[in-house]
């Protein structure tokens, strides 16, 4: 059987590094859509501008349900690696109590 380690450490800084980039993301997000707000509907209300919404409208809802899901996946990431980190530091500190320290 192969030996398992678990770095509490290593995990917490991996959390980290996903909760920074799913602020990132976020950031992101908001930037764009206050872009979006601002020049949507800039395209005229002729014909050509209503043809380019048929397209451009769903592209943007979709994009923006994508991103919005995926930035809310990364924060979860983030969070459960947190409890990964604290489940492995419990089970060490079982395992010492129980086994002793080692030397």
């Amino acid at each position: 059987m192969e030996a398992f380690e678990a770095d509490p450490l290593g995990i917490r800084h991996a959390s980290q590094v996903t909760k920074d980039i799913s602020t990132r993301v976020q950031q992101v997000i908001t930037t764009l859509q206050g872009v979006v707000a601002a020049t949507d509907g800039g395209w005229g209300n002729d014909d050509y501008g209503a043809e380019f919404h048929k397209g451009y409208g769903p592209a943007r809802d979709s994009l923006s349900k994508v991103t919005t899901s995926v930035q809310q996946h990364l924060g979860q990431v983030a969070a459960d690696e947190i409890t990964a980190a604290e489940l492995a530091e419990a089970t060490e500190q079982r395992s010492a109590q129980n086994f002793g320290t080692p030397t």
